[in-house]
């Protein structure tokens, strides 16, 4: 690997080993679920949308490489189920969002296909724009920039959510020990 990828990957793997040992205990029936210690409700991301939510990015950091075969990571209407600024609903039945093993076999191993990519990609392909447009090439100009984000600071936001709720469905800390 060349220096940026070096500095990227192993976070990444980090973060990817803490996703899954985020998943440990989760039980299918209350992924979906909104958290309500206490019986209080709270309004924040349960398990199915935050990893729905991440499997999103795998393709759009290969698109944003230029990869012609982002569409491979893609999920017919995912997008308006998990894109930024979906409502993240209580799924009691099981109807609403697709289940614990499909969202995490559409998460996971994405994220491992694009680490898989990063390594190999050279230096200079870090330092050059990207190719997606709109708010990402105003928020970040370079595919460097963007990987970073993508593969780091966005995923472990997420899985500080996903600790948080974890917690609050009574399943405790995955960072015992």
């Amino acid at each position: 690997m060349e220096a940026v990828a070096t500095a990227i990957v192993p976070a990444a793997e980090r973060g990817l080993g803490l996703a899954e040992k985020l998943l440990e205990g989760v039980e299918p029936a209350k992924f979906a679920r909104l958290a309500s210690p206490g019986g209080q409700v709270i309004q924040a991301n349960h398990a199915a949308f935050i990893y729905g939510h991440l499997s999103l990015y795998p393709a759009r950091i290969m698109q944003a490489a230029g990869r012609e075969d982002a569409a491979i990571f893609e999920r017919e209407g995912w997008n308006d189920l998990f894109g930024a600024g979906c409502e993240c609903r209580d799924d009691p039945e099981g109807t609403i969002y697709p289940s614990m093993s499909e969202i995490t076999e559409a998460c996971l191993p994405a994220y491992k296909k694009v680490i898989e990519q990063v390594k190999g990609w050279p230096d200079a392909a870090f330092t050059k724009p990207h190719a997606l447009g709109g708010r990402y090439a105003e928020v970040f100009a370079t595919l460097g920039m963007l990987t970073n984000f993508m593969l780091l600071g966005h995923t472990m936001m997420h899985f500080g959510q996903m600790s948080t709720w974890r917690r609050a469905m009574g399943l405790g800390s995955v960072m015992r020990g």
